[in-house]
């Protein structure tokens, strides 16, 4: 960095190299994360529009529930990921963080099981095409759902509707 504002006839006090150099590291993390988000957003529209296609309106609907799952999780991963490198270049250490994190992870991670089993079992009902709920059920209003499934109510008023 002090190299290329000496290129320029810039000449930098030696107090405030290493804040110079920190905040290049930072605008560059910055610039590549946004590189990054912008690069997988535009994989993922592309992935949508290329499912959608072939798709009838329910799956149209289905496709854009999961291609927003993905985009939040992938914003989220680059934030984190991002921060954390940010952090790390302003000299904070990033050690205590992670291992907060780990801790942190194992401990709700125990107290929400069925919870996260849901949020990713969820997705494969998406793709599958299972979310639909008997319309007998919801008459007599039954607390457990029956999925739309020839084989498991093959009586059932629903079981013929498509």
């Amino acid at each position: 960095m002090n190299a290329l504002l000496n290129t320029f006839g810039v000449d930098v006090m030696p107090e405030l190299q290493g804040f110079l150099q920190a905040a290049w590291n930072v605008l560059l993390v910055v610039a590549l994360a946004w590189v990054v988000w912008h690069t997988c957003a535009r994989l993922i529209r592309m992935g949508q529009g290329r499912m959608a296609r072939s798709a009838s309106t329910d799956q149209a609907k289905r496709v854009e529930t999961i291609t927003q799952m993905f985009r939040y999780a992938v914003a989220a991963t680059i934030l984190v990921v991002g921060g954390m490198l940010v952090l790390d270049q302003l000299g904070i250490s990033i050690a205590p963080l992670i291992a907060t994190a780990g801790v942190a992870g194992i401990a709700i991670g125990f107290g929400v099981q069925s919870l996260v089993k849901d949020y990713f079992t969820g997705p494969r009902v998406m793709l599958i095409g299972k979310g639909k709920q008997c319309l007998c059920n919801l008459k007599n209003k039954s607390t457990t759902p029956a999925f739309r499934s020839p084989t498991r109510h093959s009586t059932c008023a629903c079981a013929t509707a498509t």
